[in-house]
């Protein structure tokens, strides 16, 4: 028996909760983008044996029925039970992204572009633009807008047996706490499944929704243990499909030697919600406590400069205008997204220790939050418009994956400056046994930066050349 759950537009929330199970016995729970399932604050909670879905579906999609004689616009005709481009805007809210498909429906294209002003021709069609754009093509639309199963500050947690169809923006996601969360047998695919909402609105005659994801099928950030996905299936990624980090913050020097300021520059919600909403900001440094170790690196390089002990740490809530400005010079020589609002991200540690940071700043990072034991094994995935995987968990593995299309062949093991993804320094990982032969990607598709150490990689299975 299938019991479908419509929360709507909220999400279904479990809030400071211990050892508490739920048993979804086959349950659909359906949302409307931007909601899903939420922990918050939850210690050894399981949620198993659900499905996880959209209605209306996570985005549009349609097949081009014409394009004009350069192969540069086309007209696109919206499926059957998808929303209007224009609709979708309304209800769906962020940045939305285009895809293109071949016309087997399987094989990802590449992007295109939608035209600025009104979203579509009508409430049946809407145009594209590209390069080679052939009739009998597919084109998706989604948008990045909420999250699909949410762990916030939580430890030691399970989802296991769910399945996500056609999720919202990053689809399984973690921000902060303990961390230490067990991700086992959890499905982000595209398949519509015998209790699609498309299936038992309109039949079994409908077409598959082309994506599964609106951005990385799983995204770790901020925890302090690694997380484990063990026999997970992600499919039909429209971004990595996976990526473990913690922040690279910007450190900055005060009048005092041992008196630092860093200032949060991943926002892990800033492309949808206001703070406090129930996909709201995440800052990393709220997770931060005495006795931790914040390190200190240079931008670009991340050659290390110092360590220190973390005495005391405070947000400020009201920093100078002199400070905010100092901040913002800093975070434009880092490169650092731009979407932040400084004066609510500044925090000041005091140290044990005296440290030296030059007035451009340095990157910065606490030690205990870098999500270190992280392990992704016998997984499936297959097809991402990104990357295979970025990676920057120390004392971790990946093994025993198979591995198939990704538009980037990368799975990287290293920081990001441009995206502030630390930690800068990286050790004792090992990538073995996996099985990237039925993809497209050749050997040397691992990529480990310079700051990573004993990186072990052996024994993966690779398309002959």
């Amino acid at each position: 028996m299938c019991i479908r759950d419509r929360f709507n537009s909220s999400a279904l929330l479990v809030q400071g909760a211990s050892d508490l199970t739920i048993e979804g016995s086959g349950s659909v729970f359906l949302f409307h983008v931007g909601a899903g399932v939420l922990l918050r604050d939850c210690q050894r909670v399981t949620i198993r044996n659900a499905t996880i879905a959209y209605d209306p579906p996570a985005g549009t999609q349609g097949q081009v029925t014409s394009v004009d004689p350069t192969g540069t616009s086309a007209t696109v005709r919206v499926s059957a039970g998808f929303p209007s481009l224009k609709d979708f805007a309304q209800y769906g809210g962020g940045a939305m992204i285009c895809y293109r498909w071949a016309v087997d429906a399987a094989t990802l294209v590449g992007g295109c572009g939608l035209p600025t002003g009104s979203p579509g021709i009508s409430t049946d069609e809407f145009e594209i633009s590209g390069t080679e754009l052939k009739v009998g093509q597919f084109a998706s639309v989604y948008n990045r807008h909420g999250f699909t199963l949410d762990l916030v500050n939580c430890s030691h947690c399970t989802a296991s047996q769910l399945e996500i169809l056609s999720g919202s923006f990053m689809t399984v996601t973690e921000f902060g706490g303990e961390g230490a969360n067990l991700y086992d047998r959890v499905t982000v695919a595209r398949q519509p499944g015998p209790y699609s909402p498309l299936v038992q609105r309109l039949g079994t005659a409908v077409p598959q929704p082309l994506m599964s994801s609106n951005a990385d099928s799983f995204h770790s950030y901020a925890v302090r243990q690694g997380p484990m996905l063990r026999g997970c299936r992600f499919h039909n990624a429209g971004d990595d499909f996976f990526n473990v980090h913690n922040e690279l913050s910007v450190a900055l020097p005060s009048n005092h030697s041992a008196v630092l300021y860093l200032v949060d520059t991943h926002i892990a919600a800033g492309f949808v919600d206001a703070p406090g909403a129930v996909y709201g900001f995440v800052n990393s440094l709220d997770f931060a406590r005495a006795g931790d170790t914040v390190g200190l690196y240079q931008y670009n390089s991340f050659d290390p400069l110092s360590t220190a002990q973390i005495l005391q740490i405070q947000h400020l809530a009201n920093p100078s205008q002199q400070l905010i400005d100092l901040a913002g010079a800093a975070l434009k020589s880092s490169q650092s997204m731009p979407q932040i609002n400084i004066s609510s991200h500044i925090y000041q540690l005091t140290l044990s220790t005296s440290v030296t940071v030059s007035p451009g700043g340095a990157f910065g990072d606490v030690l205990e939050i870098r999500g270190d034991g992280a392990m992704v094994t016998e997984c499936d995935f297959r097809a991402t418009t990104c990357n295979l995987g970025r990676w920057k968990s120390s004392d971790s593995t990946i093994s025993k994956n198979q591995f198939g299309q990704a538009m980037m062949c990368n799975l990287e093991v290293t920081a990001l400056m441009n995206w502030q993804e630390g930690p800068a320094s990286i050790a004792n990982v090992t990538i073995q046994a996996n099985d990237f032969a039925s993809g497209s990607c050749p050997n040397g598709s691992i990529h480990v930066g310079s700051m990573a150490r004993q990186v072990n990689i052996e024994g993966n299975i690779w398309p002959a050349p």
